[in-house]
């Protein structure tokens, strides 16, 4: 049986995941960060996130359609 998180995957077009896995090698990162919440049943929130450095913000759009989640964030540079 596929959990739902298998199903989703496979609805991404193979092109686009072999484009998204490329770009996120060479211009994203992963963070797993802890966060110290005592509203939290073991005192810690961890705090998973993906970033990208783009200056397109049509590219990072089009991330965040496919993956259905995230925020675009604009830097002053």
């Amino acid at each position: 049986m596929q959990t739902t998180t298998e199903q989703w995957l496979k609805t991404i077009p193979q092109d686009k995941g072999y484009y998204f896995a490329g770009f996120a090698d060479g211009e994203g990162s992963f963070n797993v960060s802890l966060r110290k919440r005592d509203d939290h049943h073991i005192g810690w929130q961890v705090v998973l996130t993906f970033n990208v450095s783009q200056k397109e913000s049509y590219i990072l759009s089009q991330f965040k359609k496919l993956l259905g989640c995230g925020r675009l964030q604009t830097r002053p540079d």
